[in-house]
C-alpha cells in the first residue's frame, strides 16, 4: 500500500474531520435531508418504544415493525456519517446520554440537543486536537475518546440498577 494511502486509512479509521472538503457535505446533504425529518416524525414512537412492549402494543404500535424501521433509519445515518468522518464512536454514545441527562427522555427535544451537543464535541475536540500539540493534528476520535470513556464509566458506575454506585 502507498504510505500516503495507508496514513489516510489511518487517520480515517481512528476518526478525523481532516481533509473533509465540500464535497463530502454536499454527500451527505441528501440522507440528512431526507432521513432527519423522518427521524423527528418518529420522535412520537420512540417516546412510546420506551414503555414495555404491551403498553406500546396496547397503544396500537405495531411495535417489531417500527424498531426495525428505527434501526434502518439509525444505521443510514450513522452510516452516511461514519462514511465522511471515520469512526468517531463515542460521539453516537456520548452526545444522547448527555442531552438526555439534560432534557429527560422525551425525544422531541432529546434528537436536536443530541446533534447539537455531538457538533459541538467534534469542533472543540477538533480544537483541542490541532493546538495541543500543534503543529502535529490529533484525531478528532481520539481527542472525543479521551473525553467522553472516564464520562461514560462514571454512568456506569452512578446508574440506577447497576449495584456499582459509587
Amino acid at each position: 500500500m502507498d504510505p500516503k494511502d495507508f496514513q489516510q486509512a489511518a487517520i480515517w479509521l481512528t476518526g478525523s474531520i481532516w481533509g473533509i472538503q465540500w464535497p463530502y457535505v454536499w454527500a451527505l446533504l441528501p440522507w440528512i435531508l431526507v432521513l432527519m425529518p423522518v427521524a423527528f416524525i418518529k420522535a412520537r414512537t420512540m417516546n412510546i418504544l420506551q414503555f414495555k412492549q404491551e403498553v406500546s402494543v396496547a397503544l396500537g404500535l405495531k411495535v417489531e415493525s417500527e424498531r426495525r424501521l428505527l434501526l434502518c433509519l439509525s444505521a443510514a445515518l450513522a452510516g452516511a456519517c461514519v462514511a465522511a468522518g471515520g469512526g468517531i464512536a463515542f460521539i453516537g454514545l456520548l452526545a444522547p446520554h448527555l442531552a438526555r441527562r439534560l432534557c429527560g427522555p422525551n425525544y422531541f427535544s432529546n434528537l436536536p440537543l443530541s446533534a447539537l451537543i455531538g457538533a459541538a464535541l467534534v469542533l472543540i475536540a477538533d480544537m483541542i486536537g490541532k493546538n495541543l500539540l500543534a503543529p502535529a493534528d490529533i484525531p478528532v476520535g481520539i481527542v472525543i475518546s479521551v473525553i467522553g470513556a472516564p464520562y461514560l464509566i462514571f454512568m456506569l458506575l452512578t446508574r440506577k440498577g447497576t449495584g456499582l454506585k459509587a
